[in-house]
């Protein structure tokens, strides 16, 4: 059985080319990956937030957890060192809060040891190149929803796009993030399109498709929400806040 197999873990990180040693930290030590913390003052125009939602409650995560009660965490988290010289964690976001959770239930427990974190620091890691990681380093898995799919993409096009880091035989950016995610580059383009929408408005553009009796409902969930199709959602992320939260309050009154 493999190390993967052993705790769950199908992190891409396996992938990527580590340099330095692994050190172990506390949880605590790992902020979350913010450009505008870390004094690049980018953080707007490049719509940097974590794309993938991790919940106390997904089985992932139970799973993940009893693996690494048992074996530990055998995959090294990915971090890069901000200016004031502390840990941003690009990839194992899902690896941390597990071991969280294990610690929180050992504090009770004084024979119970608390775990740390491995990690390996990406060095001279600008914040395209971890916006790229943090964006694709769950791709692998195939429980992700819309919105997750559709941030992670847009993302990673637009840090392509402002780094400029294609050549020319890998094509524009549309195209090499879309053999990344499976997806046309015109659907690459439209999903970074999408990230202009106000959180609200995404969610709404981002509600999955249901279907009853074999037929498809175009605009509203089964409870009745309100759903608008992504072509829709590209013409409203052309518009400003302002006029966006109008929209926003229509699509949600009960007019």
């Amino acid at each position: 059985m493999s190390e993967q197999e052993k705790t769950g873990i199908k992190s891409s990180d396996a992938t990527l080319k580590y340099e330095g040693s692994v050190i172990y930290v506390d949880p605590s030590e790992l902020e979350p990956f913010n450009a505008e913390l870390a004094g690049e003052g980018r953080a707007k125009t490049l719509n940097v937030m974590n794309p993938f939602k991790v919940s106390d409650d997904d089985k992932d995560i139970q799973d993940l957890r009893k693996g690494i009660e048992e074996y530990g965490v055998l995959v090294p988290l990915t971090v890069r060192r901000r200016k004031d010289g502390k840990y941003e964690l690009l990839s194992g976001y899902r690896r941390k809060r597990a071991v969280e959770l294990i610690n929180d239930e050992r504090k009770n427990n004084p024979e119970l040891e608390q775990l740390k974190l491995p990690i390996v620091e990406l060095p001279n890691c600008d914040p395209e190149h971890a916006i790229e990681i943090l964006a694709t380093s769950n791709t692998y898995r195939k429980n992700f929803s819309l919105a997750e799919r559709i941030r992670a993409c847009g993302m990673t096009y637009r840090a392509m796009r402002r780094k400029n880091r294609y050549s020319k035989e890998e094509g524009r950016a549309a195209e090499v993030v879309s053999k990344m995610f499976d997806l046309s580059p015109k659907q690459v383009e439209r999903y970074a399109s999408l990230l202009n929408l106000n959180e609200e408005l995404f969610q709404i553009v981002c509600r999955e498709d249901v279907e009853i009796n074999g037929e498809k409902i175009r605009y509203k969930t089964t409870d009745g929400k309100v759903k608008l199709p992504r072509r829709a959602g590209e013409i409203l992320s052309t518009l400003n806040e302002s006029q966006q939260e109008v929209i926003f309050q229509f699509l949600e009154s009960d007019d």
